[in-house]
């Protein structure tokens, strides 16, 4: 989510300050929410400044620590589908993660996503 820039901040606090609106009808105007409009306004009034604050450092996912035994799963039964991978993971680390988690870290670590069972071709 980009964060909006301190001039349009200004605007927002300002016009609330001048009285050209509630949160509400401010937040319909600047086609924001109103719990942002409101937090400029909190943040201002407790520390007059509205700058933009920097994003702080991302956490670790998950499955992280578990990343060598998941790569060593992926090496071993490169057969599995998704949902057998998070079984085992559950079974043996008791690790619950969903399938969307799963595979979300699958594809950052350039694992293989696409698990397809063996299907022979009739012969006809």
């Amino acid at each position: 989510m980009s964060r909006y820039s301190l001039d349009f901040r200004r605007k927002v606090v300002t016009a609330y300050e001048l009285g050209f609106g509630s949160i509400r009808q401010l937040a319909d105007q600047f086609m924001i929410s109103p719990a942002t409009v409101h937090s400029y306004i909190k943040r201002h009034r407790e520390t007059q400044d509205i700058t933009p604050k920097n994003p702080g450092p991302n956490r670790p996912g998950k499955l992280e620590p578990h990343r060598d035994f998941i790569v060593q799963m992926v090496k071993d039964y490169p057969d599995w589908t998704v949902r057998q991978d998070r079984e085992h993971l559950l079974e043996k680390q008791e690790i619950y993660v969903s399938v969307g988690g799963m595979c979300e870290f699958l594809k950052k670590e350039g694992l293989t996503l696409k698990k397809n069972l063996s299907v022979g071709k009739s012969g006809n």
